[in-house]
Parts: structure tokens; C-alpha cells; sequence
């Protein structure tokens, strides 16, 4: 099939697959978009609607030769392709297309003994021709409950801190407490495979003035990221790799993002080992019984969701639906206060 299917008159809307461990979650449609969630925790943006579904952890592309640019799912750029193609499997989604020779397949898994998605991508240059491919991941930070970083986005983010551990390369970001009983999750991403990296946290630096992610001004214009971290007033998360391909080679990179009480554990989940470097010790087939939950915190109420150890569903509703909602924290993960707070 085509991305004509996303635009053709009276089509109907991309379906929705839940991935979940019964604690993390990714909800990703059809088109590449969708968002992640840690029990009540909002960790990712996600779009508001059907129409604008093109947030949630974005990868794009970009062919360093003729500086030619798309995403890998149809959104946010929403480049056509004649080659694109989605699969939902037990425990996995699986996106395929090709642009211009080079073709892409990721597949994205949540881990069913930790709070950790991974996302694979493997490059094809099936061209006769060496390519020079740029890869650039895209997530917006939540880190609260996603009611309120819908009603107040703005104030909301005031209060992440980002930073970069040198050893992994490994991008973190907190929710600064504001009262002494609060106490807020850290969000990890990581990138592992390609070359050196690049990195940046500030959203206003990566989309650039009056610009959406549909045309970023990191992928528009030439440069690299610029590595900002810290206290930075709209929050994300981006890595930046290149790879050469020749002609008929492959080539794979491993984006993880995941979710710990505190900073030591968010980097023991992106920690390789000897016979592990890319740290997927994690995506075992065999969970271990999930917490027993607290009382859920005031939060919008929504359908009883499956708890399995790892599922994949497929919904028909758009991205705000009970596919969504928001699960009461476990024992020792997640914040002490209500987020009716915020």
C-alpha cells in the first residue's frame, strides 16, 4: 500500500495499537504517531485528534547528499510514498516504507520486565549508490498527568531539567519538585549503534521560530544540534546520528526510552553488558508479576484497561480514548502527590 490512504477523501482514520507491560505504555497509530505513559504519568506528547496526530517519538530521515528530508512514520512530515506498510503482531508494531532507494523498517516493543520501549530501525540502501543517511529522533517531555498538560502546557513545562550522561550519551530529564512531598520519575533516552552523536533538549532550538514538526529547522537547515541542557523553558529530547550505507548494505540503530524512580535507575535501563551492548537485557519473554496498585490519584476516570504482561490491541478511537487513560502508580514509582496540583 501507498500514504495515500492517509489522505484520500472519506478514508478512514489510522488505527491505534496499545503496547504495554501493564505499566508502560505506547500508543502508536498507523501513521507513526501516538504517545507513551508510565501508570498516570503522561511521558511523551501526543496529538489532540485524528486530524493532528503527528507527536508522540518521531524519527526522522535525512539524505545528506541533496539534503532531502522525511519522517519514518507518514506523520509529521507526511511525505508520500509508494511503498509503506504497518503490522501489528503480539508485543510488537512494525512500520516498513522506502524513499528514494532507502528503505526503512522499525520495529517497536515494549519490555515486558521493565518500564522501557525500544524502537529498532533498520536502513536498506538499495540504490546503486553509497548514501549518506542523517537519523534524528524527536520526543516531547510531559513527565505529569496528561490532563494538565493539556489544560496548562505552558506552565507545565517550566519545571523540566534536562541533561546528558557523558558515558552513554544517554539524554535524561526531571520534573523539578515543587514542595518537599513531591516526588517525580526521571525519563531516559538513548540511542545505540552509528557513529558520534548529537543532542539537543530545547524545543525552540529544534523546530526553530513559527515551525511545526512537520518542517523542523534542524532538518531544514544545515548544522548540527546545538547540545543545549538544563533548565530550558519547552523540553524535549533529540539524538542525531549519521550512517554511510553502500550500496545494498544494512545498517541498524536502537532507540530506547524509559522511565525510573531516580537517576541511577533510569541509566541502569539503558546499561549494556558484555554479552548485552545494547542493553536489551530487559526484553525478556518472561515478565514477573506486575506491583500491586495504590489508590489512583483525582485523574479523569476511564474504562478498566488489560493488564497483561505484554499486550498489543488495535483501537478505533483517537489517541484520547480509555486505550490511554491514565493506571494507578505502584508502590514506590511514581509521585506522592495528586496531580490535581498541577
Amino acid at each position: 500500500m501507498s500514504t495515500d490512504q492517509f489522505t484520500a477523501p472519506g478514508a478512514p482514520a489510522a488505527p491505534i495499537h496499545c503496547l504495554s507491560n501493564g505499566r508502560y505504555e505506547v500508543l502508536i497509530s498507523g501513521t507513526g504517531a501516538g504517545r507513551s505513559t508510565w501508570d498516570w504519568i503522561g511521558l511523551t506528547r501526543g496529538g489532540g485528534d485524528a486530524v493532528e496526530d503527528q507527536l508522540g517519538s518521531v524519527l526522522y530521515l535525512r539524505d545528506l547528499d541533496d539534503g532531502r528530508f522525511w519522517s519514518l512514520g507518514y506523520q509529521p512530515t507526511r511525505t508520500p510514498t509508494a511503498l509503506y506498510r504497518t503490522q501489528a503482531t503480539e508485543g510488537s508494531f512494525l512500520l516498513e516504507r522506502e524513499d528514494a532507494g532507502i528503505g526503512a523498517r522499525l520495529a517497536v516493543r515494549v519490555a515486558a520486565d521493565a518500564d522501557l520501549e525500544e524502537r529498532r530501525l533498520t536502513l536498506t540502501n538499495a540504490s546503486e549508490r553509497p548514501r549518506r543517511i542523517e537519523v534524528t529522533s524527536y520526543l516531547e517531555v510531559v513527565l505529569c498527568h496528561p490532563a494538565a498538560d493539556a489544560a496548562h502546557p505552558a506552565f507545565v513545562k517550566l519545571f523540566v531539567q534536562t541533561e546528558r550522561d557523558a558515558a552513554t550519551g544517554a539524554l535524561l530529564a526531571r520534573r523539578r519538585p515543587r514542595a518537599a512531598d513531591e516526588q517525580w520519575p526521571w525519563l531516559v533516552h538513548a540511542l545505540a549503534g552509528g557513529g558520534a552523536q548529537e543532542w539537543e533538549t530545547d524545543r525552540m532550538r529544534f523546530l526553530g521560530r513559527g515551525r511545526t514538526p512537520a518542517a523542523p529547522a534542524a532538518l531544514v537547515l544545515d548544522g548540527p544540534l546545538s547540545g543545549t541542557v538544563g533548565n530550558v523553558l519547552d523540553p524535549v529530547l533529540s539524538l542525531r546520528t549519521s550512517l554511510l550505507l553502500a550500496p545494498g548494505a544494512s545498517a541498524e540503530l536502537l532507540f530506547l526510552t524509559g522511565v525510573a524512580p531516580d537517576r541511577a535507575a533510569a541509566l541502569a535501563l539503558i546499561s549494556g553488558t558484555a554479552d548485552d551492548p545494547l542493553g536489551l537485557v530487559h526484553l525478556s519473554p518472561q515478565p514477573p508479576a506486575p506491583p500491586e496498585p495504590l489508590a489512583p490519584p483525582p485523574a479523569p476516570t476511564a474504562p478498566s484497561r488489560p493488564t497483561a504482561a505484554n499486550t498489543s490491541s488495535t483501537c478505533a478511537a483517537s489517541p484520547t480514548d480509555s486505550c490511554a487513560a491514565p493506571r494507578s502508580p505502584g508502590p514506590t514509582s511514581s509521585p506522592t502527590r495528586s496531580p490535581a496540583a498541577w
